[in-house]
């Protein structure tokens, strides 16, 4: 078997997110804003700066050579080994800050240069391990969740990283405060180095390591999906790559800021990947990449707006401006690469992680690499051309990143969209009280813990009211129980209808008699879906009881003329109460004037019973089109009779037809008897009435054994009196 077991996944999953802990709070005071702090102390150039930066991207270059260690050892030894050394390589730069105590500024420099540099070459050749690592452990449904936890993890202790220096790093510091930065990160990389070689060496991880890199690249392009995500994907990082290491010096060089307060505002763009994180776990794998993938890269260039603004106007909300700067450019272009990361993943083969992976991140190298330099580049040439206005410069520096960035939006809409939403569907879906509930939920189903947690969360989804969970939803319709496949038709029966729904739902009618079927079968009819006009007469032959009840009820409702005459005779031969009380329904519905002597034939039946014999009533007057008028009348004949009687002719004397016509018939003694029967039919002959339903009604009281129900007696009476005071 390929890949990992639950069981190392789980184990490879805690320990590599136990190393991210401990390697980034290393890296953030080895690599991370504290350098560029430092760096300043020593008075270098912003090409200087953007150099140093442009290390973390020059170490992709060095992954060939990791390639030719995977030939040799494993993806954890290979990881693990360079990781060591790595971190070897940079005791010498304990020692940097003693130099520039001493004035010696260049040989600082040159020890900070020559110790980042074989730091980023280990890491760069340890790094071909990464994304065949990664891509194993993210395997499955959860990836989106699993890398964006991971994004959480580790900047929380990037945050704890900046918390610890901005209490430290005090105004006008000492630089061997410094060292003891140094001297921490060291450490605790040792200790991320030993949750390193703990994790399982996946199986099948380095597949693939033999194939050669240009051939894998050629067959990889032409692949249409993965040529429109490389460009766009390396345009962003090389517009990002501009500006990461230069808001920094922005801060510092426009408003004179302490070293505290600009870790500070570190920690604010800290803040930012984190919340990037709990929005990515919640959506990434519900909406898809490439909406966040466009989202992120959106807010990216809107955090650049407090750069451009006028320095006068950002110093009266100094905090509030550039505190959204860092974290706005961190939350979007943190979220960027965790959305394409996951984009990426979601294309490649295992076979292809290793080369494509290391094509990945030559791309993040050359591009990264090109980005920081031409940014340090490009701020010293403002600077040549508009020296002593360092404000200028930097709002004509921020502008350009600014439209180059619009520019890479309207090349990531070319994506593949890889089973994600449209933007517009996910925006909405973003800004959807109901959408957000339901995402909720379903990410509560993932993690239910019995079958009636199941039924539980899937009745919230229900009332949630959005359509979103559909997807998730269906698949619960071959759940073995029956209790969680009828919540979850019932959860459908609210959402919107879609050609796989519809699909479901006929698959439910066919293959699931005696149990969701009948469900199945009225929810057709309910949200009318004409293509199961056809499965739904089918069932009418079928001997599960239920699943005849509801197709009637659902053909009546989706207007099936044709079944008409077979309800008719289901409802004739059966003796159910329920198919009996289904079919009579659907026949008012249909409204078919044919269908009162059906229901007549009924009433003859001996013994009926009361609820039965009432549910009839009910449907002849659907039938006869008066069931409104006479449903108030007949529930309080019910409870008084001669109320009811009298509520009658109240009604003829307030519409004044009851003078020279004699109704003197209708008494609680008359009703009942054979003589009402006979004076309703004279009164039915002289009446202004349809002469097909004059002709059936009579020839329905004819009906042997009729006259003994008071209840029918006094709907013929209704009907009477309905039609003397509302005929024209």
């Amino acid at each position: 078997m390929k890949g990992y077991g639950i069981t190392k996944k789980r184990k490879g999953r805690r320990n590599y997110n136990l190393f991210g802990l401990f390697n980034e709070f290393s890296y953030t005071l080895l690599v991370g804003n504290i350098i560029t702090l430092f760096l300043l102390r020593l008075n270098v150039s912003n090409s200087f700066i953007g150099l140093i930066s442009s290390f973390g991207y020059i170490s992709y270059f060095f992954i060939i050579f990791g390639k030719k260690l995977l030939l040799k050892l494993n993806i954890i030894k290979t990881m693990g080994w360079t990781w060591l050394l790595r971190n070897i390589v940079l005791i010498p730069m304990t020692f940097s800050p003693y130099f520039a105590g001493q004035g010696r500024y260049k040989t600082a420099g040159a020890i900070i240069f020559i110790s980042l540099f074989l730091f980023h070459i280990l890491r760069g050749i340890g790094l071909v391990g990464n994304s065949p690592l990664v891509r194993e452990l993210s395997a499955g449904k959860d990836r989106g969740k699993f890398l964006s936890t991971y994004q959480i993890l580790v900047n929380i202790s990037v945050l704890l990283a900046s918390i610890t220096i901005v209490i430290i790093l005090r105004p006008a510091a000492p630089l061997f405060v410094f060292s003891s930065f140094f001297i921490l990160g060291i450490l605790t990389g040792f200790i991320g180095t030993g949750f390193l070689f703990t994790i399982p060496e996946p199986v099948g991880g380095n597949e693939g390591v033999n194939d050669k890199l240009l051939d894998s690249f050629q067959e990889s392009f032409k692949s249409p999906v993965i040529r429109k995500f490389l460009l766009p994907f390396a345009f962003f990082l090389f517009i990002s790559a501009m500006a990461r290491p230069f808001i920094l010096v922005y801060a510092k060089e426009i408003f004179s800021i302490s070293d505290r307060t600009a870790m500070l505002l570190s920690i604010s763009g800290t803040l930012g990947t984190i919340i990037m994180g709990l929005m990515s776990g919640f959506f990434l794998d519900r909406i898809g990449a490439k909406p966040l993938i466009i989202v992120y890269t959106f807010i990216t260039g809107i955090s650049l707006i407090p750069g451009f603004l006028p320095a006068n106007l950002v110093i009266l909300n100094f905090f509030l401006l550039t505190g959204l700067m860092f974290f706005l450019f961190q939350f979007g272009s943190t979220g960027a690469l965790n959305s394409s990361q996951a984009y990426f993943y979601s294309m490649i083969s295992q076979k292809e992680q290793v080369n494509l992976g290391i094509i990945y991140f030559f791309i993040m190298g050359i591009t990264g690499a090109l980005g920081s330099n031409i940014g340090g580049w490009y701020l010293d040439l403002l600077r040549y051309f508009s020296p002593g206005n360092p404000n200028l410069i930097y709002r004509i520096f921020f502008s350009t990143i600014l439209l180059l960035m619009l520019v890479v939006i309207m090349l990531m809409g070319r994506l593949e969209m890889k089973g994600a939403h449209p933007l517009p569907r996910a925006l909405r879906i973003m800004f959807s009280v109901k959408d957000l509930r339901a995402i909720s939920l379903l990410n509560k189903l993932d993690n239910i813990a019995s079958m009636e947690d199941e039924q539980k969360v899937i009745r919230e989804i229900a009332v949630s009211h959005s359509s979103f969970p559909e997807k998730e939803v269906l698949k619960k319709l071959t759940a073995p129980s029956f209790a969680i496949r009828s919540e979850a038709l019932y959860a459908l029966s609210g959402m919107e209808i879609t050609e796989e729904l519809e699909e479901a739902l006929l698959n439910q009618i066919e293959n699931y008699h005696f149990t969701t079927a009948s469900i199945a079968a009225r929810i057709c009819g309910q949200r009318g879906i004409k293509s199961s006009v056809s499965i739904l007469r089918e069932s009418l032959k079928s001997s599960d009881y239920l699943l005849i009840s509801k197709a009637m009820f659902s053909l009546a409702e989706l207007n099936d003329k044709k079944s008409v005459k077979d309800i008719e005779q289901l409802v004739l031969d059966s003796v159910n109460p329920m198919v009996i009380i289904h079919g009579i329904s659907a026949l008012k519905i249909f409204m078919n004037e044919g269908s009162i002597k059906i229901l007549f034939t009924l009433l003859a039946r001996p013994n009926l019973p009361v609820y039965l014999r009432e549910e009839i009533f009910v449907s002849l007057t659907g039938l006869l089109n008066f069931k409104n008028w006479f449903y108030r009348f007949y529930l309080v004949y019910r409870e008084n009779h001669e109320e009811g009687i009298e509520l009658l002719f109240d009604q003829l004397d307030r519409k004044g037809v009851s003078r020279g016509i004699d109704f003197s018939f209708l008494t609680e003694e008359n009703l009942g008897t054979r003589n009402f029967i006979i004076i309703a039919g004279a009164f039915l002959e002289t009446m202004n009435i349809d002469k097909k339903v004059k002709r059936i009604l009579k020839a329905g009281l004819k009906t042997e054994n009729i006259a003994r129900y008071k209840g029918l007696s006094f709907l013929i009476a209704s009907y009477i009196v309905y039609n003397y005071t509302y005929s024209p």
